[in-house]
């Protein structure tokens, strides 16, 4: 009877364990679901950042003070829109010119190294490194940097190597890097060291011990939020590799809330969970995350986080479209079933009290009420449409490029490999190569447009004086200044944006746009409003 007792105290404590667990995972992915609702508000704190950055810039001649905005906006774009972090430590790169004292090349060269190889741009961030001397990284710092930034590098070349002799040798590469800025690091000096400590103790397979220096640090009260998502990625991988799914699961969902909250597009955590909830039979979330993720890489042009999301994308987008077509028959045999009750409902009150007036008055609101129905529902289906159209667009494009991509990369290898050092550097010189595929992608895009939107052209010019309209020349699809306002139609109104997408400065956006209103007939305040109500 004791042993009988004791089984039953055992299975009930592990139940308990188990309650307490779901619970706690259920209430952190609401927290996530909240967080990601409010995703736009991080991001709008974070342009704020950025606006009042780019503020003191304007206001400022002193190359000191320009140095150091433009090190903060660096900052400020790091992981939220990798091209703009490019641009603002070639900014710094181009100032240290001018004055040498002002900084130090080794931290911009540390810098653009770390961007490069978020971007994708594994050689060229190598070449950067390469161009660093050894012997001038002086501060421990800049040291550990320098071989944080080799490893990370090395790490990537051997996920994406196609070769398992690459593999391996990017790993051992990688490997001794990892030892190297583990050795040089001082543990009192900062407290990121654990992360570095940590890494090295997962490589070599001590996860227990990895697990217990990391838990001890992310439980400071004084470290960071970007610390801290972290401390909980890492905690996460440890309890991957125990076998501890819950905790995995958990420490996953903190991270994912911390990169969010700190507007960060460049992250692991999301996508990984994404695919977790996928296999756990949680469509509906696991779709919404990686659609977030997929959006995220891309605005912040990280490459590598695009490639991971669009691999697994149609795998999730197409059991989210097979479970809203079961939902949707689902809904249609209840509207259908509802629609018969009110019928019957309907011809039971007519028989009853003989109120026709009543009942047409009814008969007039149901009505109404359907064809507001028919108008939203046409309206979301349109917008389905092109959201379909031009994620279908996307996805070719990527393909399409990452094909065409390999295929110079196979020929300037046959270059290299044949000894053609004059032809491989005329390649790598000419831009004609990207002109021909920047026309290309703009065609694409224009043909794609115009099916969306095929009387726009018409409709655009509709808004003009007559004496001032606006056509592709022979041979076009869209000119430029139509191609601007498209993309506006298409809800990109913001012209930092616009002018990335073209390839013009921001001041040249400017004044196509208001060269533009000031050609429309009515109120030129209101013309991209009426851009808007362009309909297909």
């Amino acid at each position: 009877m004791k042993a009988v007792l004791v089984i039953i105290t055992i299975i009930s404590f592990i139940f308990n364990i188990k309650a307490d667990n779901s619970s706690r995972i259920n209430n952190s992915l609401k927290e996530l679901d909240n967080t990601l609702n409010k995703q736009w508000k991080y991001n709008q704190m974070k342009e704020e950042e950025i606006d009042n950055l780019h503020k003191k810039l304007h206001n400022t001649q002193n190359i000191n003070e320009k140095y150091e905005i433009y090190g903060d906006l660096f900052e400020a774009f790091n992981k939220y829109q990798m091209d703009s972090a490019l641009f603002y430590v070639n900014q710094q790169k181009y100032l240290l010119h001018k004055n040498p004292n002002i900084g130090s090349i080794e931290d911009i060269l540390l810098k653009r190294a770390e961007v490069m190889s978020m971007m994708g741009m594994y050689k060229e961030a190598v070449e950067t490194l390469n161009a660093i001397k050894r012997d001038s990284l002086t501060k421990t710092s800049q040291l550990v940097t320098y071989y944080v930034q080799s490893r990370n590098i090395y790490g990537y070349m051997s996920d994406y190597a196609l070769s398992q002799y690459e593999k391996k040798r990017y790993r051992d590469i990688a490997n001794l890097y990892q030892d190297s800025m583990t050795y040089i690091y001082d543990q009192n000096k900062c407290k990121s060291y654990i992360l570095l400590l940590a890494d090295k103790l997962k490589t070599e397979g001590k996860y227990e011990e990895s697990l217990k220096e990391i838990e001890k640090q992310f439980n400071d009260t004084t470290i960071n939020k970007r610390l801290k998502g972290m401390l909980a990625y890492n905690i996460a991988e440890a309890y991957q590799r125990l076998g501890d799914d819950d905790n995995y699961l958990y420490y996953l969902i903190q991270s994912a809330i911390y990169d969010l909250q700190l507007s960060i597009r460049e992250y692991v955590a999301l996508p990984k969970l994404a695919l977790i909830l996928y296999e756990n039979g949680d469509i509906v979330r696991a779709y919404r995350y990686l659609t977030s993720s997929m959006n995220d890489a891309v605005i912040c042009n990280a490459r590598l986080r695009t490639i991971e999301t669009t691999s697994i994308y149609p795998i999730i987008d197409r059991a989210y479209k097979l479970k809203e077509s079961r939902n949707n028959t689902i809904k249609k045999g209840l509207f259908t079933g509802i629609t018969i009750l009110i019928l019957f409902l309907g011809s039971s009150i007519m028989y009853v009290k003989r109120q026709n007036s009543k009942l047409a008055d009814a008969r007039k609101a149901l009505s109404n009420v359907n064809i507001q129905l028919s108008a939203a529902n046409e309206e979301l289906s349109q917008l389905n449409q092109v959201k379909q159209q031009y994620l279908a667009y996307y996805l070719d494009q990527c393909t399409m490029y990452l094909d065409k991509l390999e295929d110079y990369r196979r020929s300037l290898s046959k270059l290299a490999i044949n000894s053609k050092i004059n032809e491989l550097f005329k390649a790598i010189k000419s831009e004609q190569f990207i002109e021909e595929e920047r026309e290309k992608f703009y065609k694409s895009f224009d043909e794609t447009f115009l099916k969306l939107y095929p009387n726009f052209v018409e409709q655009f010019n509709n808004l003009l004086n007559d004496d001032d309209k606006i056509y592709p020349k022979k041979g076009e699809l869209l000119c430029t200044e139509i191609r601007i306002f498209a993309l506006i139609r298409l809800g990109i109104s913001d012209s930092n944006k616009i002018a990335r997408f073209l390839r013009y400065s921001i001041n040249t956006i400017y004044i196509y746009r208001s060269k533009v209103r000031n050609k429309a007939k009515g109120d030129k305040n209101d013309f991209e409003n009426q851009i808007m109500k362009i309909k297909e």
